[in-house]
């Protein structure tokens, strides 16, 4: 912080660092300032299983047909009201409950890992339960 005199600042005798511009910048592009929580992880890895052909699950999630509702797909907070109305915690994944299904508030649930992997399609020897 420095002090100036203002006709300095509208005579332009006095520049900016830049900080201020940067932390508008930053507030200006965040929409819902979840971007560093686990919830808003969550949503983009279900995002990019879905849409990314790139990403390496892709191939069973999207490469399958498995969508995202358009209410969360075209917002985040959508989804988080979804999940904070039905027992999201840090401690549990994103489970649809029909696994042929997609994403979405009547075949999604939270369930541990350990609930996860019990309702798997493959064993770990690739054949059907």
């Amino acid at each position: 912080i420095k002090e100036v005199l203002a006709h300095n600042i509208t005579q332009g005798r006095v520049k900016s660092c830049g900080c201020k511009e940067s932390e508008l910048k930053a507030k200006a592009s965040t929409k819902h300032g979840f971007h560093k929580e686990r919830i808003y992880t969550t949503y983009q890895d279900m995002k990019q299983r879905c849409l990314n052909k790139n990403n390496k699950r892709y191939h069973r999630y999207g490469g399958r047909g498995i969508k995202i509702c358009d209410e969360w797909l075209t917002s985040f907070l959508n989804f988080y009201d979804w999940a904070m109305e039905n027992g999201y915690t840090e401690e549990l994944t994103i489970e649809r409950i029909d696994n042929d299904g997609d994403y979405c508030p009547n075949n999604c649930k939270w369930a541990t890992m350990e609930e996860q992997l019990k309702n798997r399609d493959f064993s770990r020897m690739g054949n059907k339960k």
